[in-house]
């Protein structure tokens, strides 16, 4: 998880302003943390 982190924010320095690549990036690990999101919410839940 650390490693995706530095990885995203490697990644989204390297560009300049708002560029594609940073976008892609980020989009690239959004569903991973929706999936995480949902997971926690569900455990929550179920207590």
């Amino acid at each position: 998880m650390t490693d995706l982190t530095l990885t995203a924010a490697r990644d989204f320095n390297a560009t300049t302003g708002f560029a594609p690549q940073g976008l892609l990036a980020g989009l690239r690990h959004l569903p991973l943390l929706v999936a995480t999101a949902l997971l926690s919410v569900a455990i929550i839940s179920l207590f």
